[in-house]
């Protein structure tokens, strides 16, 4: 039966058009961009609970709030053997059951990680800290278990195409749960403890990976048995990720080193002292990266396929100047502006240690520039260079801190930092720069 003009036209009303190039472009950007501005949301919420624990509470406890998210930032690397790093690459290519299976089998990986670590975890703690008491250590081993699942269950949902969700996510707990803590504190005095704040840092990590699995519970959940999980294919991922692992817990390990000597050799004041400087120091290098790295990394990686050499050095220069520019820009105003902060604060050890702050903006930038190079190496594929590199680091980090605090305090933390930094731009602007085919020296063997 032929249809009618009328059926016809209901038919094409109905109809929905694939959508234009231009239209995927602009969803595209709109995702970056609220993907960037939840991120940096989240920056600002840490930095105002930072700014909030200098002025209202003492210097020992913002020294353990420090010790212990440098607990979780080395946790979230160690558990689950980075594996991250391969799963996020491959698994679009899984179809929904292998998804399912391997990512379940990563989640008891993960489990069984969290009780070998228990014990050696919480000693360890309570060694660094000091005071003999047991709750500080729990609450820190608690939230470096939710913080590293949710750490690869943040990058699965990314590497899905959902990373507005994911960064959704990550701000519930990364950003939000400051508002609570900072409300409830101020309020009644009484909670103004490190060990209150990681409680709420706890709920709203917790919070947030119960969503996260829940909405994604389709490509993350089984319900097979441990016995008939994939353990062969996770082995091989393991073996892919083992180096990159290892360098990643050394960059880690040797970017907090500091907090960890500090923590030994002087005492939790001094640690809250380089956690409130860091913080700041760590943002502007998470904020130059925002603006420049992130932005252009996917171009190099194009560039770098398509084997257009002169495009590569072009955008990796332009790259790298403006992330050199903009670092010293902020840095600057941090320099100038910290003596009035920290005059507010009212905390006169922030103004004593002013002097160490300026050689840390020193060592702050040449990391960023540091971070520039590394992008090169990653576009690269140089995955030897970058993780020989990190454990030189980490050894140099170690001994440079452990020598310097101990004779000279905080500006031996400051020249600890200059001194690591200074060693791993080194490192890696050489290996950018002298194997046969590179993209951004001589490259005498590059076939364009």
């Amino acid at each position: 039966m032929a249809s009618s003009p009328q059926s016809a036209n209901r038919a094409s009303a109905l109809a929905i058009d694939p959508p234009s190039e231009g239209m995927l472009g602009r969803d595209r950007r709109a995702t970056a961009s609220l993907s960037l501005f939840l991120r940096l949301l989240s920056l600002g919420g840490k930095l105002a609970l930072t700014l909030y624990m200098a002025r209202m509470f003492s210097l020992s406890e913002l020294g353990r709030y420090g010790l212990a998210f440098g607990g979780v930032i080395l946790a979230a690397v160690v558990f689950g053997f980075r594996l991250e790093y391969v799963i996020s690459r491959e698994i679009l290519s899984f179809d929904l059951q292998k998804s399912r299976r391997v990512c379940t089998a990563i989640a008891v990986l993960f489990l069984a990680s969290f009780a070998l670590a228990a014990l050696p975890s919480v000693v360890a703690l309570q060694w660094l800290e000091g005071k003999g008491e047991l709750t500080f250590p729990v609450l820190v081993y608690l939230l470096c278990c939710i913080e590293s699942y949710a750490t690869f269950v943040y990058a699965a949902t990314v590497s899905l195409k959902r990373p507005a969700l994911a960064n959704g996510l990550f701000f519930v707990r990364s950003g939000l749960w400051p508002v609570p803590a900072i409300v409830l504190s101020f309020i009644w005095p009484e909670l103004r403890t490190a060990n209150f704040v990681l409680l709420c840092w706890i709920a709203g990590s917790t919070a947030s990976v119960i969503l996260n699995v829940w909405v994604m519970r389709a490509h993350v959940l089984t319900r097979l048995s441990v016995a008939d999980l994939p353990w062969a294919e996770i082995r091989i991922f393991i073996r892919r990720a083992w180096w990159m692992w290892i360098g990643a817990v050394a960059l880690a390990l040797g970017a907090y080193a500091d907090r960890f000597t500090l923590a030994s050799f002087l005492t939790l004041s001094d640690v809250g002292v380089a956690t409130f400087y860091t913080s700041f120091t760590t943002a502007v290098v998470y904020l130059v990266q925002s603006g420049t790295t992130q932005v252009s990394y996917p171009l190099l990686i194009e560039h770098y396929e398509a084997r257009r050499r002169v495009e590569f050095r072009r955008e990796f220069v332009r790259t790298a100047t403006s992330a050199a520019l903009l670092g010293a820009a902020f840095l600057g105003g941090l320099g100038i502006g910290m003596p009035f902060l920290a005059e507010v604060i009212g905390k006169p050890e922030l103004q004593a240690a002013y002097p160490a702050f300026v050689v840390l903006l020193v060592g702050t930038w040449v990391r960023i520039n540091a971070e520039t190079l590394y992008f090169a190496l990653f576009v690269e594929r140089r995955d030897k260079s970058i993780w020989v590199g990190n454990l030189l680091y980490l050894a140099c980090s170690l001994v440079s801190n452990v020598l310097l605090i101990r004779s000279m305090g905080m500006m031996g933390l400051a020249i600890a930092t200059v001194i690591s930094a200074g060693f791993i731009a080194a490192w890696r602007g050489y290996h950018a720069m002298s194997f046969e085919g590179n993209m951004l020296g001589n490259g005498k063997r590059f076939v364009s």
